[in-house]
């Protein structure tokens, strides 16, 4: 199986079940937080996936 597969489905993973984390309702989240998440997902998938 393809290493990139796998880190895109363990990527998957975690964003499905981030929901179900305990410690993440006492910290208070912004809109700025959520653009620095989309912006390094995207990173990740233009620049790192390729090259591996």
């Amino acid at each position: 199986m393809n290493l990139s597969l796998l880190f895109v489905i363990a990527l998957a993973i975690v964003h499905i079940c981030a929901k179900n984390l305990l410690f993440l309702g006492s910290v208070p989240r912004n809109c700025w937080l959520s653009m620095a998440g989309g912006v390094s997902v995207a990173y990740t998938f233009i620049h790192i996936f390729p090259e591996l």
